[in-house]
């Protein structure tokens, strides 16, 4: 029975579930910080923004080709 726990396969499959639960708790984290400070990320028109918590955002750098 322990040569299950140490298989490639179980190990792998622990490495994906720690994985995704800490992307999860940088998911809820982030979304949290959101919430309290500005963000500067890329949006979908391809702008580097600041984004901030009230909703307003300001666009720092417009990288598409005009």
């Amino acid at each position: 029975m322990k040569s299950q726990r140490t298989s490639p396969q179980h190990l792998a499959l622990q490495a994906v579930a720690r994985a995704l639960q800490t992307a999860q708790r940088s998911e809820a984290y982030f979304a949290e910080y959101r919430k309290h400070h500005s963000v500067v990320e890329p949006d979908a028109e391809g702008r580097i923004v600041r984004r901030f918590p009230d909703g307003q955002k300001v666009v720092l750098r417009n990288m598409c080709a005009q």
